[in-house]
């Protein structure tokens, strides 16, 4: 996949049956579930205009903060650390989504998929980097927990920025930003 991608983290690990609700939603929304965890969707607003399909892999982990780097999802201890003192929770489970190409119906596709998800299954969205938030809105955005940034150590002298985001700021950003919400 060459398009963007993000996750949601959620507290718990997912049950039987909360998968089940999973992959019955996506078979709901999909126009064409396809092997490996692929399917082709388009957000609500290209469907109605006959807009692109998307194709999106999608992968639902179980973490284990104090296990081997493969349980941990590649992740360090620190950055679970840092993931539980900005979420004031620990992520269990995560489900990272993938685009298959850099086009704006991909961006709209993988933000509202992700808004989705993590309003459904009461997560919180990792946005794998740092999005161009005007300062303005960064700031209330910032004041009020629906955007939170995490610096990590990207081998710079100065350390870089990813963030973390509610459903309702997700949301928020596809409408204002005119397109291009997600981040590589």
């Amino acid at each position: 996949m060459a398009g963007p991608c993000a996750s949601v983290l959620f507290p718990s690990v997912f049950s039987p049956n909360q998968l089940e609700q999973l992959y019955a939603w996506l078979a709901c929304e999909s126009d064409e579930l396809l092997p490996d965890g692929q399917f082709l969707i388009r957000a609500p607003e290209q469907r109605a205009d006959g807009g692109a399909q998307t194709c999106i892999c999608l992968d639902v982990q179980v973490l284990n903060p104090s296990g081997t780097e493969t349980e941990r999802g590649y992740r360090d201890f620190s950055e679970f650390a840092q993931l539980r003192a900005a979420l004031r929770w620990m992520p269990v489970t995560e489900i990272t989504a993938c685009a298959d190409s850099n086009r704006e119906a991909s961006h709209q596709t993988l933000a509202w998929l992700m808004a989705r998800l993590a309003e459904q299954f009461d997560g919180a969205i990792d946005l794998c980097g740092k999005l161009n938030v005007p300062p303005e809105f960064k700031e209330a955005a910032m004041i009020s927990g629906e955007l939170i940034e995490l610096p990590y150590d990207c081998g710079k002298p100065s350390p870089c920025l990813r963030h973390l985001a509610t459903p309702k700021f997700l949301k928020w950003w596809r409408v204002h930003n005119g397109g291009r919400c997600m981040i590589k």
